[in-house]
């Protein structure tokens, strides 16, 4: 996005989701400049898949709390608040997952995501895309979830 801060952004993230509730997060962000603000999975629209796709958050990991500021409000909490910057890097370690809205438990959610992986996305948020794409946020940072043997 032209005249944004994070366009230049980039990433990894490695999710452990078991069926028994465990949801952990690892991320290693470069070359954002503005505060992150949340990261969570989301679930594409019908007939859409992860790389393109736009839908909801699903799972929460790290984010701003109520009352600190500008945040990604999806009606669940966040497990913390997100890393800063430190040499350009944003590094977040065994972040834990929280189950956003209603629906479906965390071990049918977790079977949905290994059957579908596809159609689910991990997203970042920062304070520059919250300002780019104000009244609907939309992330710095995204990629659609794959499956991989551990």
């Amino acid at each position: 996005f032209p005249n944004n801060q994070d366009s230049h952004m980039y990433g990894t993230a490695k999710l452990l989701l078991c069926g028994n509730g465990t949801m952990l997060a690892e991320t290693l962000l470069h070359g954002g400049a503005t505060i992150v603000l949340a990261s969570h999975v989301h679930l594409a629209g019908e007939g859409e898949d992860g790389d393109t796709g736009d839908g909801p958050p699903v799972i929460n990991f790290c984010g701003r709390q109520a009352g600190n500021g500008p945040r990604i409000d999806d009606g669940a909490e966040y497990s913390e608040e997100c890393a800063g910057w430190t040499n350009q890097a944003s590094v977040h370690k065994g972040v834990r997952g929280v189950i956003v809205g209603p629906g479906l438990s965390v071990a049918e959610r977790v079977a949905d995501i290994a059957a579908s992986p596809d159609r689910y996305y991990f997203n970042v948020h920062t304070l520059g895309s919250f300002k780019q794409w104000a009244g609907r946020p939309r992330g710095a940072c995204r990629g659609k979830l794959e499956l991989r043997d551990m």
